[in-house]
């Protein structure tokens, strides 16, 4: 089995920014980011989205996903960042 790479994380959470965005589920000046966990200190890996500005700060709650969970680690991460990003490409095709 191949590393999970850090890189690899972030391009499937871009990914998936750009699916919400395509289906006006996120407005364009919101921005996805990936909390990365640590399985050493028990920090699970997270989604949440942010906007910009002094006064902004996490929020799991746009995008429907609970509190954000993905794994504890990177390869549970991007498991779970995999099959939120092919069910986005699902309702896209279906449309």
């Amino acid at each position: 089995m191949e590393r999970t790479t850090d890189r690899q994380l972030e391009q499937l959470v871009k990914m998936i920014s750009e699916e919400f965005k395509w289906a006006n589920l996120l407005p364009n000046e919101t921005k996805v980011i990936l909390d990365k966990g640590s399985k050493t200190y028990g920090r699970a890996y997270r989604i949440y989205t942010t906007g910009y500005g002094a006064n902004s700060g996490y929020s799991d709650k746009p995008l429907h996903l609970g509190d954000g969970y993905l794994g504890i680690t990177k390869r549970e991460a991007w498991l779970s960042l995999r099959a939120i990003l092919r069910t986005l490409e699902a309702v896209r095709g279906a449309q």
